[in-house]
């Protein structure tokens, strides 16, 4: 019962502020998001008041509403955004219930690290090789880790089970910040408002996003009701195949959406910032 209440706090925290640094990243992404060089009255306004340019009415708001690429990048958050917040939350219970000799306090802080010092290195691979590339890569990324993880399990190989985690939270810090770079390009070329647009869908996509750490924790605790006393690590497969299966559909989209040739709005350099 405490792991579960530790657990529940630390999502609770980490989705407070996930979204708190979503709105204030916003604000500051989308100057990056007009077309040209932003003006200096632009600049001026901006750093006397660096949340205005978030701050729209909801008939503002519409159209980004109706843009499907917010809808779609929303999704890809949650694969990206949602796994982190949602393995965080959930680690020290995996390893309480998966490894019960192993000190879960002593480890479970690694992951929620190694993933928030991977995410600035997502935005610059974004920058350089284009947003959904890295993007696809990096659900490929996570996909590959699901089968070490369940490997590890089985085997019982602590090191191995720990190195799969640690990959898979750098993985997923890696597609935050190429998620997060792909917004303002895609409202560039898509919005008749570029900036105020991409802030709100910005703002959209971080709030969409942190379901996933209400989701992971949640199908992990429902294929483990009988707490850790009889627990039986292989009843966690179910659920890691699951995610599999979306980090795989997540892949999928982002091609069919942003990697395909053909169209202009499908090339590579679409998702470029």
């Amino acid at each position: 019962m405490f792991l579960r209440r530790t657990a529940l706090l630390a999502l609770l925290i980490l989705a407070a502020f996930a979204l708190g640094t979503e709105q204030v990243s916003s604000a500051q992404a989308a100057p990056q998001a007009t077309e040209g060089k932003p003006t200096p009255e632009r600049l001026a306004a901006l750093e006397a008041n660096p949340r205005r340019v978030s701050r729209a009415s909801l008939a503002q708001q519409r159209p980004v509403l109706r843009n499907r690429h917010t809808w779609i990048m929303s999704g890809l958050y949650v694969g990206t955004f949602g796994s982190f917040i949602g393995f965080s939350a959930a680690f020290p219970l995996l390893i309480a219930k998966t490894f019960p000799g192993v000190s879960a306090v002593s480890y479970a802080f690694l992951g929620p690290l190694v993933g928030s010092l991977s995410r600035p290195l997502g935005g610059a691979l974004a920058d350089r090789y284009g947003g959904a590339r890295v993007t696809a890569a990096v659900f490929a990324g996570q996909a590959a880790c699901i089968p070490w993880v369940i490997g590890s399990v089985h085997a019982h190989n602590w090191p191995s089970y720990l190195a799969a985690f640690l990959t898979m939270f750098v993985i997923t810090g890696l597609g935050n910040g190429s998620t997060f770079r792909m917004i303002p390009a895609i409202f560039r070329r898509t919005s008749d408002d570029p900036a105020r647009h991409a802030a709100a869908a910005l703002g959209i996509a971080g709030a969409v996003g942190a379901l996933g750490g209400f989701l992971i924790p949640v199908s992990l605790g429902i294929s483990s009701p009988h707490g850790t006393a009889a627990f039986d690590p292989r009843s966690l497969d179910a659920p890691f195949y699951g995610f599999l299966a979306v980090y795989v559909a997540c892949l999928a989209l982002t091609w069919f959406c942003y990697l395909r040739r053909g169209v202009f709005a499908l090339t590579p350099q679409f998702a470029r910032p």
